[in-house]
């Protein structure tokens, strides 16, 4: 089979379920998933931690998240070309020893500046784990089970974000700050073992010289927009640093896709985004992941600050929100392969909605029980979400061109977060800064007890019925992106509709029926 033949002739139609390799190379992948998801969410839980045995200030340690994010960042445009050049398997590999390397070196820090310097060193290895994982799955689970392969993808990502705080707070309590790095060690050897057992080597190498200019535009260009969302997200207002950030970002990214576009071999061909299902769901899945992933911003913070639960406390309330996540993911795949994403991925943002609704109507007496069984029917929703939005990105792609597609799903996905939580982050702070009284004008002032804590109660309620409603408004604009989704599964999808563009790399695709 040819670099640029369609997957869905090296399966069968008939072939829709799970064999034993595609079963062994899903847990090679998703054991480094859920390293690199739950690490990100274990160190944010020990932040303030590490400031105090790290003797550094909230805004210096802050950094430690901050470097991860923008290494990932950086490094993610990088992967199509890595994958071309030592193959799938190969990048996977060393993507494995840098995570695991730099999780040994976190462990070891000495200080808040070499603990940020090897969290980047960390996210460098994180960053091409996700997007190689998912090239290597792609490539051999086709478009007949790509809702099904999708499911496993996407769990890690929505379970991980809710248990790391859980993990985190348990390990800071009974083993110290350094473990909650050197945990990932005996995961990721594990990871590396069955990556050489199980994960054929491909043979399919691209020739493609590395471009020198765009490495040089896109992943500055990415670097600073990140660093921009993050900083408005932290101080709320346009500094000079967020502006340097939400200018400077864009000016880069911008010459890159201009450039791309008029050159032979770009770091990343950006006209597979003229096949309208990858871009709509991609699209769709970057509006989304903006308002899913600032869900756990808002609980937490809402456990934590508006209710004064410790971080374990927290972590294990939104224990729900990852159950069903679990029920659904496997269910949402099922259905994908035979019927088609968008009526399911509709659905699921409707459950998603209702989950919301409750916390329009917060009270500081609000039911936790009610709460619980809100998260867990968010998660079940969620998960009828995530799941066709990546699958109906993938399913209509030749396999020559999964590399450049998870880079770019990966990308976009990357920056949903990073928006969603950068806009959720500045409503809380801007509703607390008008809701309570001056003195309590920041999350470090806010009163954990006594008297004072009564006066804040009620504005603090309302503080986290405005973050809703913002999440609200960004759960409607992506219902927008859902709505255009394909209506047929991706083996009817791809059935002779499909064929490689070689001049130019892209498919061109009948778009008449979405």
């Amino acid at each position: 089979m040819t670099s640029s033949e369609p997957l869905d002739q090296s399966i069968s139609a008939a072939d829709t379920t799970f064999d034993a390799a595609l079963i062994r190379i899903a847990v090679v992948v998703l054991l480094g998933t859920v390293m690199t998801i739950v690490d990100s969410t274990i160190v944010n839980v020990a932040i303030p931690t590490l400031g105090r045995e790290l003797h550094a200030t909230l805004a210096t340690i802050q950094w430690a998240s901050t470097s991860y994010v923008l290494a990932l960042a950086a490094i993610i445009p990088v992967t199509r070309w890595v994958i071309d050049r030592i193959g799938a398997k190969s990048a996977y590999l060393i993507s494995l020893v840098l995570f695991i390397g730099g999780s040994v070196c976190c462990g070891r820090a000495w200080s808040a500046t070499s603990l940020i310097g090897f969290r980047a060193l960390q996210g460098i290895g994180g960053g091409m784990l996700v997007p190689v994982g998912q090239t290597i799955l792609t490539r051999v689970a086709g478009p007949q089970r790509m809702g099904t392969v999708m499911s496993l993808v996407a769990a890690p990502s929505m379970i991980g974000i809710v248990i790391g705080p859980v993990i985190g707070g348990l390990v800071l309590v009974t083993l110290g700050w350094r473990w909650i790095f050197y945990v990932n060690v005996p995961i990721g050897l594990v990871g590396i073992a069955l990556a050489l057992a199980f994960v054929p080597r491909d043979e399919e190498r691209g020739r493609a010289p590395f471009d020198v200019v765009g490495f040089f535009l896109l992943p500055p260009g990415l670097v600073l927009l990140m660093f921009g969302f993050t900083e408005f997200g932290n101080i709320g207002h346009l500094s000079t640093s967020v502006l340097v950030g939400l200018i400077g970002g864009p000016t880069l990214i911008g010459a890159f896709v201009w450039r791309s576009l008029h050159v032979h071999d770009p770091m990343l061909n950006l006209r597979l985004f003229a096949n309208r299902r990858f871009a709509t769901a991609n699209i769709a899945g970057l509006l989304f992941v903006a308002a899913s992933g600032s869900g756990p911003l808002v609980t937490t913070l809402y456990y934590q600050v508006g209710r004064g639960y410790s971080p374990l406390g927290s972590g294990l309330y939104q224990c729900a929100w990852a159950f069903g996540a679990a029920i659904a993911l496997p269910i949402a795949g099922r259905i994908i392969d035979r019927s088609g994403p968008r009526k399911i991925a509709i659905v699921g943002m409707f459950i998603y909605v209702a989950s919301n609704v409750p916390w329009l109507f917060l009270t500081p007496t609000t039911s936790m029980s009610l709460l619980t069984v809100t998260l867990f029917v968010r998660g079940i929703g969620s998960g009828f979400v995530v799941t066709p939005l990546m699958a109906a990105g993938y399913a209509a792609l030749t396999r020559s061109q999964m590399p450049t597609a998870t880079t770019l799903s990966n990308i976009a996905q990357r920056f949903g977060q990073a928006a969603g939580v950068a806009f959720i982050a500045v409503v809380v702070q801007r509703a607390i800064v008008s809701g309570l009284p001056r003195r309590f004008s920041t999350l470090s002032r806010i009163p954990v007890a006594g008297a004072a804590r009564r006066i804040v109660l009620a504005p603090l309620a309302h503080v986290f019925v405005i973050a809703s409603w913002a999440s609200m408004v960004l759960i409607a604009v992506s219902l927008v992106g859902a709505l255009l989704l394909p209506r047929t599964p991706a083996a009817v999808d791809s059935d002779a509709r499909l064929e490689p563009n070689v001049s130019s790399g892209v498919a061109s695709v009948d778009v008449a029926d979405l």
